[in-house]
């Protein structure tokens, strides 16, 4: 059973314990009602970095550059999805699927 599928608060409890949920964030488009789309992927992924998360089931997906080929490889071995490839210099492209980010899918 999932924690998503639990509905009594004691069941819930127990999952954070023995299944816990990790919220994993790859990019930030806003902050602090400032819109970020326009400024470049790097310079996001810095503010993202630099915040407090509420606790150790937050996670920031790093930059790895020039490392993509042992980097799916590992992907693979783990049996996970996919891996999105972005230039580091790239701004978030609202309502269209950007040339600069390519889904790898093993």
């Amino acid at each position: 059973m999932s924690q998503f599928q639990a509905r009594r608060a004691d069941k819930i409890q127990q999952l954070k314990v023995t299944l816990p949920a990790y919220y994993v964030i790859f990019d930030i488009l806003q902050f602090k009602d400032h819109d970020l789309r326009g400024l470049r992927l790097l310079r996001r992924k810095e503010i993202l970095e630099g915040l407090s998360l509420p606790s150790g089931n937050y996670g920031v997906v790093p930059h790895v550059d020039s490392a993509g080929e042992a980097l799916f490889k590992q992907i693979e071995d783990r049996g996970m999805e996919r891996v999105v490839g972005k230039r580091k210099n790239s701004i978030y492209e609202t309502d269209r699927r950007s040339a600069v980010w390519k889904k790898v899918i093993n």
